[in-house]
């Protein structure tokens, strides 16, 4: 007869927020999915009423140390806060790797949402008669970074009242919990007034819901009911969006029965460009440091920039889509409280709204918890309300516009992820970004129209550029003076420039010297420019900025001695030695032309990222694919230190054959890697420098990060591509390269 095996007795914990729970609960239905029979589990968490009525687990009431049969297990998402930046990782999943790493065991993500469970009183009977949303405004006093601005949330309100909706305010009035109360007589404020039973009551039978990345979007994804999430970006859309398209949610994102409406704006400003900023507060409090970098002040609150771009008409739209695409009945048809939700019913089933002739809502009491006042009738001009806001709204940026496709180069992973999947977001004409928004002249939010509120002790005076009479110049945009002197920028920059070419390129380097001079303070730059066979015009043009003393520096050439090694001899001049922590490169037909601001944007850029990841240059990315013998030629250099070829991805691998690199007409780069690194190596000559930096630096350790990927800020290779081209280092006819160098 065979033995029968007793499962293993667990108890797991988790004592964070009760979003985090919510999260949780996937797991433990995955876990016992996974391996019927082999644990009986109890919990112990924060918010225990959320696993009441849940068939998995029991209810842990005393601690395990008198019970040695019982194995105690604290889990934890942390390392997920970090892996998100560098690959599609879903909060729902990570509770999964976090077991595995702990247990050994792993357990697969099953289903891609949360699991909660009602109680049929709760299931069945509705809190309130009627149609309704659940809102949450406002949130808590150490978070304020997640919080929408509450003058809009009050518009959008107002339209669902006017469509004959009801809306139920929730939230909580602990101390630190911020809620202003929303007006209207179809709102019912809930605030302070529910628990977390009571919000997935109230959420189950909900048309559904509208908040920032809160429990209550969690919920609403394990109860399968709609939800608009004002995001911004705070957080990576992978990292939290319940949506088909999220490879965080492979391979069963297709099983999402409601998508969410995730309404983000990582990569439309710098500092959410390529994952999220994770940035707590917009205003300091006591000796706050985790601080928005861009607060905008409204009229009773300050709220993020990332925030304050999506407009009342974006959330509206989100909650209308729900309507055209049949995913929620007609508004002016009752709910069936007591049937299944809603993703169990085929669309077929259910009948589309008509633009034209929106469904008029028979007039009737409605009441929620017994609060609610009687609502007077829904007049015709209030019924047609719904075909106007579908034609009037502007479009809302959607994560989940399209697939997450492969990228064709290297770059940050909201790049690489959203390339091709984050829709543009359209701003109303009266914002003041909306014309660099909309236009596309600027898509990462710099305008030199619009005032960028910067970190605190920003002055917001323009520093001056220090020109003489009779060089031409502009004034430059406001800029952040006191961010240069940040420990990782050091004060100044060493900018060096390379000019080639005759008198048909005059105005070519003329645009490229005073469309910089133009945006940069001349008391944070060394300017050193070089020249290999240039024009009268344009050396005429040069000597004018160094009389004025605008150009430290002068390496002519009256012939053409090619790029990298004019390079090598401005960055290893003993005479003139550079002293910066950092140096810009600019080839000739690189202009900053895009917005007069990229230097600022660059700065703030450097400080988030130089440290946090080891960055160490920035610049566009992409990827090269070794020809035959380049692998050979670099294993042979002094710099080799035998690390992995990479995959497309940036991943090592024993079959990798690519190069990860900074296109060479723009980039900024430390002094200290270029040292450490011998940049340039000194033979290349004029092609396939920029591959080979990017190799060295990968070699000596330093990691690069995507910045001007779009030629948003500079706008590199102008112009044709002009002058001499050479093989590349390692292929065929490279000695000959190799030998003009060693003539000199």
């Amino acid at each position: 007869m065979a033995k029968v095996t007793q499962p293993q007795r667990l108890v797991l914990a988790h004592n964070r927020a009760p979003g985090d729970v919510v999260v949780m609960t996937a797991f433990v239905r995955d876990l016992m999915l996974t391996h019927p029979g082999r644990y009986s589990v109890e919990v112990q968490t924060s918010a225990m009423d959320l696993w009441r009525h849940n068939p998995h687990v029991t209810i842990a009431k005393r601690q395990p140390g008198a019970r040695p049969d019982v194995k105690y297990l604290q889990l934890d998402y942390g390392r997920g806060i970090r892996d998100q930046n560098y690959e599609p990782v879903h909060f729902l999943a990570y509770f999964h790797r976090d077991f595995e790493r702990k247990m050994g065991v792993k357990v697969p993500l099953r289903l891609p949402y949360p699991d909660l469970h009602l109680s049929p009183a709760e299931r069945d009977v509705s809190p309130m008669s009627g149609r309704y949303w659940v809102v949450l405004s406002g949130g808590k006093s150490d978070f304020t970074a997640k919080v929408w601005e509450s003058a809009r949330m009050q518009l959008v309100v107002d339209e669902l009242g006017k469509l004959g909706l009801g809306v139920a305010q929730i939230g909580s009035n602990d101390p630190g919990h911020w809620h202003p109360p929303l007006q209207g007589e179809h709102v019912v404020n809930l605030v302070g007034r529910t628990n977390l039973r009571d919000m997935m009551r109230l959420i189950h039978h909900s048309d559904g819901v509208i908040c920032g990345v809160t429990c209550a979007m969690h919920m609403a994804a394990a109860l399968h009911r709609p939800c608009v999430v004002l995001a911004g970006g705070r957080e990576a859309w992978w990292w939290e969006a319940y949506v088909r398209e999220n490879k965080g949610l492979a391979p069963v994102s297709h099983l999402l029965p409601v998508p969410h409406r995730f309404l983000h704006t990582i990569g439309l400003l710098q500092c959410c460009q390529n994952h999220g900023c994770w940035k707590n507060k917009v205003v300091a409090i006591n000796s706050d440091k985790s601080l928005c970098y861009h607060p905008v002040q409204r009229l009773n609150q300050t709220v993020p920039l990332c925030l304050d771009m999506i407009s009342e008409a974006h959330v509206l739209e989100a909650v209308m889509k729900y309507y055209t695409d049949q995913t929620l009945p007609p508004i002016g048809q009752a709910p069936a409280i007591s049937q299944p939700p809603v993703q169990s019913q085929p669309a077929s089933t259910v009948t589309p709204i008509a633009a034209s002739q929106p469904t008029v809502p028979s007039p009737q009491p409605r009441r929620m918890l017994d609060l609610f006042a009687p609502a007077g009738p829904i007049t015709a001009e209030q019924t047609a309300k719904l075909a106007q806001l579908q034609q009037a709204v502007t479009t809302a940026a959607q994560p989940q516009a399209a697939a997450c496709a492969q990228p064709k180069r290297s770059g940050g992973l909201n790049t690489q992820l959203s390339r091709k999947t984050t829709a543009r977001l359209t701003l109303p004409a009266a914002h003041p970004l909306a014309k660099a928004i909309n236009d596309g002249t600027v898509k990462f939010g710099v305008n030199q129209d619009a005032k960028l509120e910067g970190r605190p002790g920003q002055t917001g005076q323009p520093p001056q550029v220090a020109v003489k009479p009779g060089v031409p110049t502009q004034t430059p945009v406001s800029m952040d003076p006191k961010i240069f002197d940040h420990e990782d920028i050091g004060g100044k920059f060493t900018v060096c420039m390379l000019f080639y070419g005759p008198e048909e390129y005059h105005d070519l380097h003329r645009r490229c010297l005073e469309s910089f001079l133009s945006t940069t303070p001349r008391e944070r730059i060394d300017l050193r420019v070089g020249s290999n066979a240039l024009n009268a015009k344009s050396l005429d043009l040069i000597q004018r900025y160094i009389d004025a003393g605008a150009i430290t520096k002068h390496y002519r050439h009256d012939r053409n001695v090619w790029k990298y090694p004019v390079m090598r001899e401005m960055f290893y001049d003993a005479s003139c030695p550079i002293d910066t922590k950092w140096i810009l490169w600019f080839d000739d037909d690189s202009i900053c032309d895009r917005t007069p601001a990229w230097l600022n944007t660059l700065v703030h850029h450097i400080v988030q990222n130089h440290q946090r990841d080891n960055s160490h240059m920035f610049g566009a990315p992409f990827v090269w694919t070794l020809q035959p013998g380049q692998k050979e030629w670099f294993e042979r250099r002094p710099w080799y230190r035998g690390k992995p070829w990479r995959l497309q991805n940036g991943t090592p691998s024993p079959n990798g054959n690519k190069v990860l690199f900074c296109t060479g007409g723009f980039w900024a780069l430390t002094t200290e890697a270029m040292r450490a690194c011998n940049i340039p190596d000194p033979e290349i000559g004029h092609n396939g420098g920029d591959v080979c930096i990017g190799e060295q630096l990968y070699q000596g350790g330093y990691r690069m990060k995507s910045w001007n990927a779009k030629k948003q800020y500079v706008n590199t290779s102008s112009v044709k591509r002009r002058g001499d081209t050479k093989p590349m280092p390692g292929t065929p006819g490279f000695d000959t390269v190799l030998a003009a160098l060693q003539q000199g």
